[in-house]
């Protein structure tokens, strides 16, 4: 890790963070007037990123679904945690077994093509949506679904 020293006099340093959907190198950049801070930022979140990575790639998404569900209940509105329950127990059957390191962009669209066939757009649309934060909460190394 490299810091670079930008025109505004602030320096910068980026941090691989894994390959996005189309398998491209995904970087995550820090910048701080102070040298030491931006690095520490950036350790901070080198630290973070592979001791989630780690944890979460084991879990299985029935799993990492029940962790974001919990995690957000205080957050947001009683109608959306009950939306997201539904969904757990109703959508993506198909993969809700399958550990986070298990699940590849091909899996996922199976899954989403065979729950289009029998709902309607917006279910398909919010349950994928649900999907997608719940990977970006637990198994960010994933990239980003689409």
């Amino acid at each position: 890790m490299k810091a670079q020293k930008l025109k505004s006099g602030s320096y910068r340093f980026q941090v691989y963070a894994g390959k996005d959907a189309n398998g491209k190198p995904r970087y995550e950049s820090f910048t701080h007037p102070d040298r030491k801070e931006a690095e520490r930022q950036a350790l901070q979140f080198k630290l973070h990123h592979k001791a989630v990575s780690r944890d979460s790639a084991r879990m299985k998404l029935g799993e990492a679904m029940d962790k974001y569900i919990q995690m957000k209940d205080g957050v947001l509105s009683p109608t959306t945690v009950l939306g997201y329950k539904r969904q757990r127990r109703n959508y993506l059957q198909g993969i809700i077994d399958v550990p986070l390191r298990n699940l590849t962009q091909e899996r996922i669209q199976r899954e989403i093509n065979a729950m289009a066939k029998t709902h309607s757009p917006k279910t398909v649309r919010n349950a994928h949506g649900f999907l997608s934060a719940v990977l970006t909460a637990y198994y960010p190394t994933a990239g980003t679904i689409r």
